[in-house]
């Protein structure tokens, strides 16, 4: 949690003050992240931003037809709305793919069961 408040802190985009006020009312930093967009205090893009740059990886925003169906196969539709995971671009042997938290490590296991699956 702390990271992500210190990136919108230093980008001007929340002030200390709500962070304070943040801190009393949540737990988890999937309350926070909810908290932050329900209050109006950021927007989607500004918190894919912050996130990507807390967790030192590219951020990238989608829309659903720019995925091509054969590559959303690939990930049973299940799985990825557990996982919370996505398939977006497969180039060759390479799958890129989009999470929603990228140090989920059940989410990380799934993906290595469904690489080995599918070689």
């Amino acid at each position: 949690m702390g990271k992500l408040l210190d990136i919108l802190i230093q980008g001007k985009k929340i002030s200390q003050t709500q962070v304070e006020d943040l801190k009393l009312t949540t737990i988890r930093d999937e309350e926070l992240q909810d908290l932050l967009l329900r209050r109006g205090l950021i927007d989607r893009e500004t918190l894919l931003r912050a996130r990507a740059e807390a967790y030192g990886i590219p951020a990238k925003s989608i829309e659903a037809n720019e995925v091509p169906s054969d590559v959303l196969a690939l990930i049973p539709e299940e799985t990825a709305k557990f996982y919370k995971i996505i398939p977006l671009k497969l180039s060759g042997n390479t799958l890129e793919i989009g999470m929603l938290n990228p140090h989920d490590l059940k989410a990380l296991d799934a993906l290595k069961f469904i690489t080995r699956q599918k070689n």
